[in-house]
């Protein structure tokens, strides 16, 4: 348990509590002790929820299993795992329907000569941009600049007081089991919701004392649950476009002689739908003591409406077939709507343009739920002719976990210029991340440790990230430093 990074876990730790990296690290450390051989082991991103030095011994870990006559074969995105491997297969060259092309394969030196290999050969993200600076002032109650935490009490942190500048981009990090999410999560944003409701600028909680909390709009945390359970949501429904959508179809000249609303062209409620799968598009099967199977529907052929609605096209295209274009094709299929138009485009921009307008939202992954999540908080005031994250006329608060996980470097640069976007508006975001990159791109940084559970909870560093490469005490300023080539 202490090779993979988990000695912080108590032994009466409930397995419902854990991470899925941790539960896949616990499965990792039973095989370490079982001595098996020929055994071949798939591992999905073991990196998740690592600290580089953890990390470290992650790969330690593996290289043992296989040098008992053990197989590994990696799913990752973590370039340093990446960097060490014997083989490298690179699946692309894109994501959805532009992917799905072996672009190479071979030994690290081999790979490192492909093109699509540039991230490793050359470096992760580009580095040279102007962070904003945290505000100046003396980070107390009177600084309305400044969020302060204090005689902060809650799980293995103990009397610990934090300084956080607003309107900057956080990065809050160190290694498993430090106490971030603890910080982050269990007392900074309760008691910034709570600071909000009760327009207190000075909040006494049971976990410690929050000030200057309270001028928020609101408090939203980006995680990565799934934005739907069944197929009716779609990220078109989630984005709030499809009515628009409907009632652009409500408006061609053989809609108005039938006399159909917008309502008709919804697969929601009965009128336009296929009734036989109830707009659904399939049909379940219950297969008693397997999972349920789902088949395209005889009627509609998995279009999901009636072919009175199928008939009618705008722009040569029914709506089914709208239904059916990405996110990139729309935004040059309705390049005519501004609206329409600019929620594209956002989603194209934050390297999701692959993803289809009626995809079932189960089918999405959670980094790219998350990242839907963070273009539908931008895509609020463009109905108002611009881009805004802010409903009120208050900055928003915002929360994400690990963001990066499952996205290759190419899409973390897309990742970052999100978060910076909505810095830009004013808003104050807080990412919990071990990435060195985006740790290395944060105008402000709280690094938690030393160590995990009860050798976690301390404050190690707080500052910038120009003094983080300088601190003594930080485990992370060496591989930020090596990622700024610092």
């Amino acid at each position: 348990m202490e090779k993979v990074g988990l000695s912080y876990l108590t032994l009466d730790r409930e397995t419902s509590s854990l991470s899925g990296g941790e539960a896949q690290r616990i499965r990792l450390a039973s095989q370490l002790g079982s001595n098996l051989s020929g055994v071949l082991y798939v591992l999905d991103e073991p990196s998740i929820g690592l600290h580089p030095v953890d990390n470290q011994r992650l790969l330690a870990a593996l290289r043992k299993l296989m040098s008992r006559g053990n197989s590994l074969l990696v799913v990752e995105h973590d370039a340093e795992t990446i960097e060490q491997a014997d083989y490298i297969i690179d699946v692309g060259p894109e994501a959805g329907s532009n992917g799905g092309k072996i672009i190479s394969f071979g030994d690290r030196i081999m790979a490192l000569q492909e093109e699509s290999s540039a991230y490793l050969s050359s470096g992760n993200l580009d580095h040279n941009f102007t962070r904003m600076k945290a505000p100046k002032g003396i980070m107390n109650s009177k600084d309305p600049n400044w969020l302060r935490l204090e005689k902060v009490n809650f799980r293995n942190i103990e009397n610990e007081s934090f300084s956080i500048p607003k309107q900057r981009m956080i990065v809050c990090c160190g290694v498993s089991g430090a106490g971030k999410s603890s910080l982050i999560r269990g007392v900074l944003f309760s008691g910034i919701k709570e600071a909000i409701i009760s327009k207190k600028k000075t909040l006494a909680t049971d976990f410690g004392v929050i000030k200057n909390g309270y001028d928020f709009g609101k408090a939203i945390e980006v995680d990565q649950k799934p934005i739907g359970k069944t197929s009716r949501s779609t990220p078109a429904t989630y984005l709030g476009i499809w009515d628009r959508i409907r009632m652009l179809f409500s408006q061609i000249k053989e809609a108005k002689a039938l006399g159909l609303s917008s309502s008709a062209f919804s697969f929601n409620v009965k009128g336009g739908r296929c009734e036989t799968c109830k707009g659904n598009g399939k049909i379940k099967l219950e297969m008693n003591f397997l999972p349920d199977s789902y088949v395209p529907c005889s009627s509609c052929n998995g279009n999901r409406f009636n072919e009175e609605i199928l008939s009618l096209k705008w722009n040569e295209k029914n709506i089914a077939e709208v239904l059916d274009l990405t996110f990139a094709e729309a935004y040059e299929f309705f390049n005519f709507d501004f609206v329409l138009k600019e929620n594209f485009g956002l989603m194209v921009e934050t390297g999701l343009g692959y993803l289809k307008l009626g995809q079932a939202s189960p089918t999405l992954s959670g980094g790219e739920a998350q990242r839907l999540k963070l273009a539908s908080e931008l895509t609020k005031g463009i109905d108002k002719g611009k881009l805004s994250s802010k409903p009120t006329n208050k900055p928003n608060f915002y929360v994400l976990e690990e963001p990066t996980i499952g996205l290759h470097q190419k899409d973390r640069l897309k990742l970052l210029q999100l978060l910076r976007r909505l810095v830009k508006e004013g808003n104050t975001v807080v990412v919990i991340e071990h990435d060195v990159d985006l740790i290395a791109h944060a105008d402000y940084i709280i690094e938690m440790g030393p160590g995990g559970g009860v050798k976690g909870g301390k404050k190690v560093f707080e500052g910038s990230v120009g003094n983080l490469i300088e601190s003594k005490k930080s485990i992370t300023a060496n591989f930020v430093k090596k990622a700024i080539g610092a």
